[in-house]
């Protein structure tokens, strides 16, 4: 499945998107947090992008002050977004690691021979 990059986003920076997370008021904020998303989605490297910025921790801020609602979901939402990203990409990282020092043996073993 692939995403098309939102239109907002293109005109609107990460930063703007985080005040308003931070001050808007709860369908300015969803609508916020609804575009990172589909940002995120467009690739790991936008993934990270945001990663870096803190986008998720304002997020996770925003989840623990907006009482139970719409807002509430969508944050929950980005949190299990965060951590399932973050679960699978340690989990590959993991993999290439045993990967390659299985590759290194091989190697020292074809040397040997």
């Amino acid at each position: 499945m692939e995403f098309e990059e939102a239109p907002e986003l293109m005109s609107t920076t990460t930063s703007q998107f985080v005040k308003i997370l931070k001050s808007g008021d709860d369908d300015q904020r969803i609508k916020s947090i609804q575009s990172l998303l589909r940002y995120a989605a467009g690739g790991y490297e936008n993934f990270e992008k945001l990663v870096k910025q803190n986008v998720f921790d304002e997020i996770s801020n925003v989840a623990r002050s907006c009482g139970h609602g719409p807002l509430f979901l969508i944050c929950d939402t980005a949190k299990w977004m965060y951590q399932c990203t973050r679960k699978v990409s340690e989990s590959k990282a993991d993999e290439i690691y045993h990967l390659r020092h299985e590759l290194e043996e091989l190697k020292s073993k074809l040397k040997l021979d």
